[in-house]
């Protein structure tokens, strides 16, 4: 019976003392280790024995080498941009409507045509406003024969100053109601404010409009603007007259540079944006380069066939990329295995400043 319990206390504790030799290897503190690919046959070789010492208890393997790729770093020009989704706009656009109500009884324009500054685009029935200037004319001349006729007779003493003070107020009278018909007259024709490109027309001959009721729409794109909003950590280094590359859905594989006008002071509450203005001239643009890749350099993109001059109205898409401030000189660089800790800038894929 003894010795029983003597078997017994040893198993106890021997499985207590597995127990706690497992805890504390599992739960030591252990290194990093690196491990290294084999390059050739000779290091496979050399592998083998080591592998082999270890596994037969002469001491742990010793650690091996991570595998890296190498390259040169090379200096080259990266461009620190910006790119945004924008809208284009007409330089100068309005939607035409009477001042007063009146029936349509000339339209001095075709749908889509050029325009000058103040040709007639409608034409309102001015009937009862020519009568009312040649009401007033006559007014007018009523009033100047008395205004002269008086001042003979004041000439003479026939008469009192007072009337012929009179006469000189009637005659201006007379003349500011001829003015009033003349204004009311030149409402009836709704002229274009500025030379530019008419759209489809909402009016017909012989349709009675109301005050401010739409008429047609008037864009001049002999320039556009450009608007797109860009975050605020680039306000800082947004100016005006810096180049702005745009794309458009419209003309797929071309690029149209253009140039910011205005920057926005204030920024954009909800998003932490600022506004950005640009001028884009209604030209053809440039076909985008084949397969660029370099740092800086255009975007890769398919040409186009013949190219069209712009007329894309207010609301068109545009894909914005805006240079920074200018160039600057940075290293490409790809992992190396050894070499001085830096702060990385500007990445272009695979390309890091």
């Amino acid at each position: 019976m003894a010795l029983r319990a003597i078997h017994s206390v040893v198993a106890v504790v021997g499985i207590a003392a597995a127990s706690a030799g497992a805890w504390w290897y599992q739960s030591r503190p252990q290194g990093p280790t690196e491990v290294a690919a084999p390059t050739g046959p000779a290091r496979s070789g050399a592998a083998a024995p080591a592998t082999a010492a270890g596994g037969g208890g002469a001491g742990p393997a010793a650690p091996r080498a991570a595998g890296v790729e190498v390259a040169k770093a090379e200096r080259a020009r990266l461009q620190d941009d910006a790119q945004s989704v924008g809208t284009l706009r007409s330089r100068q656009s309005v939607m035409l409507r009477p001042e007063v109500a009146g029936r349509v009884r000339e339209i001095g324009f075709a749908d889509g045509a050029t325009v000058r500054k103040g040709q007639v685009l409608v034409q309102l029935d001015d009937t009862l406003q020519r009568a009312e200037i040649k009401q007033a004319q006559a007014q007018v001349s009523i009033a100047q024969a008395n205004l002269k006729r008086n001042q003979e007779l004041v000439a003479q003493s026939f008469v009192a100053q007072r009337v012929l003070d009179e006469s000189n107020a009637n005659l201006q009278v007379a003349e500011a109601q001829l003015a009033l018909a003349c204004a009311r007259w030149s409402r009836m024709a709704i002229l274009a404010p500025f030379d530019g490109t008419v759209g489809i027309r909402n009016v017909n001959l012989g349709d009675y409009v109301k005050d401010g009721a739409d008429l047609v729409n008037l864009e001049d794109i002999s320039s556009m603007y450009a608007d797109f909003r860009l975050p605020e950590r680039f306000q800082g280094k947004l100016k005006p007259r810096q180049s702005v590359q745009l794309q458009l859905d419209a003309f797929p594989g071309r690029m149209f540079k253009a140039t910011v006008e205005a920057i926005d002071p204030l920024l954009d509450v909800n998003g932490r944006s600022v506004g950005v203005r640009a001028v884009l001239p209604n030209t053809m643009g440039e076909p985008l380069a084949q397969g660029g890749g370099r740092p800086g350099g255009p975007a890769a993109g398919a040409a186009a066939g013949s190219p069209a001059r712009l007329s894309a109205g207010p609301g068109a898409p545009a894909r914005v990329a805006g240079r920074g401030p200018g160039h600057r000189r940075a290293a490409r660089r790809r992992p190396q295995r050894r070499g001085r800790g830096g702060t990385a800038g500007c990445r272009r894929s695979p390309w890091v400043e």
